[in-house]
């Protein structure tokens, strides 16, 4: 038990009792009962002590009119109660006995009242924090719940645009293959069509005459680019005689709009000694083939051919290809710029090339009483 520090003090015609209770910081457990004569304090501390005060007052009061109040700052009970008119002086005791008799005054009911008022206080204040912890959580809830569906639906919109680019791709990739199919379709068709001419009449094959004498009468002058000797297989190096310079080459040349197909009209070429150069705006081709006599025999010996196309257009190098057969040879050229028609297969003011390039699908027919003039290339065809 704790006996607090009390002071009583008479100040115009009242008593003001102050009782200092440091352990307390409100007055909802005190308990406070008066007399005209004492004042009884008593107030829990912690779970096993309390504060207890005895006190008489030096003068008779009237009770009932007294006021309590707890000053928190202060951590005291101060108790203001008028003194009775009639009222004498007496001396303070200490006694530890109770009052014979204790009545509840106004002041313990004002006392009651303010602790009923903090309680009523500290419910609602729990209540409303209890609220706000509520919605703050129903707040997060839908706030996590909004989050998950944007994501959600930002996932649906990348997969759907990747479907989509997939999509596109592959339409592009099935339209590429499908013009390359339908240029390897046209080449072929061309390739039959020249087998079975020769087929059926080998001397309606076009005749090349090249007229490249000098003005002086002297000996021909060239116009095939001198190419490097390509590699030729050990069973035609060990069986034919050295090479010799062959004619120009005839191309014949067709597009759509996407490739430029070349269709090289020389047959029995060899394909260890094909070499082949593709560049933005050239194409560099030289090879070998079998030299025939009269009778469509090999004579043993070998031709020749080099030439270098100044290209109309612009192609990818990486896409264009070749191939070769028994009776020609075909070269595929990629378009830079598809859906462009070329107006010739070489450019304006190309330099010479060395081949014997021929409209698509058409062959120049030659002048019989035409004179050839030095570098000039005549085309006859014979029926």
């Amino acid at each position: 038990m704790l006996k607090p520090e009390h002071s009583c003090v008479a100040e115009g015609g009242s008593l003001r009792v102050r009782v200092l209770l440091p352990e307390l910081e409100s007055a909802r457990d005190i308990e406070l009962n008066l007399t005209s004569e004492h004042l009884h304090l008593r107030a829990p501390v912690g779970a096993a002590n309390r504060y207890e005060l005895q006190l008489q007052l030096p003068r008779a009061v009237h009770d009932q009119q007294g006021m309590a109040k707890f000053d928190k700052k202060a951590r005291a009970l101060v108790v203001t109660l008028p003194i009775a008119t009639d009222s004498v002086p007496v001396e303070h005791s200490h006694a530890s006995a109770a009052p014979s008799s204790s009545r509840p005054t106004t002041a313990t009911a004002a006392l009651a009242s303010e602790r009923d008022a903090l309680r009523v206080a500290a419910d609602r204040a729990e209540a409303e924090a209890q609220r706000h912890a509520l919605l703050a959580a129903e707040a997060a809830s839908t706030l996590a719940a909004r989050r998950a569906d944007e994501s959600a639906a930002t996932r649906a919109r990348q997969d759907a645009e990747a479907r989509e680019r997939s999509a596109r791709e592959a339409a592009a990739e099935a339209a590429e293959a499908e013009a390359e199919a339908a240029a390897a379709a046209a080449v072929a068709k061309a390739a039959a069509s020249s087998a079975a001419v020769a087929a059926e009449d080998a001397e309606s094959k076009a005749c090349v005459a090249v007229a490249a004498r000098a003005p002086d009468g002297g000996e021909a002058v060239g116009r095939l680019v001198e190419p490097v000797a390509p590699a030729r297989s050990a069973t035609a190096a060990s069986t034919a005689e050295p090479s010799t310079q062959g004619d120009p080459a005839p191309v014949e040349w067709r597009q759509d709009s996407q490739y430029v197909a070349l269709l090289i009209d020389v047959e029995r070429i060899w394909k260890h000694s094909v070499s082949v150069r593709f560049e933005a705006r050239s194409c560099s081709i030289s090879f070998e083939s079998a030299k025939t006599n009269q009778s469509g025999a090999d004579d043993g010996e070998s031709l020749r051919r080099s030439f270098e196309l100044s290209l109309a257009g612009e192609v990818i190098p990486a896409k264009c290809r070749y191939d070769v057969a028994d009776l020609n040879m075909m070269v595929v050229l990629h378009k830079v710029e598809s859906s462009v028609s070329w107006p010739a297969l070489e450019r304006a003011g190309a330099p010479l090339s060395g081949a014997l390039i021929m409209q698509p699908a058409a062959f120049a027919q030659a002048d019989a009483a035409a004179t050839p003039q030095p570098g000039e290339i005549v085309v006859a065809e014979r029926r």
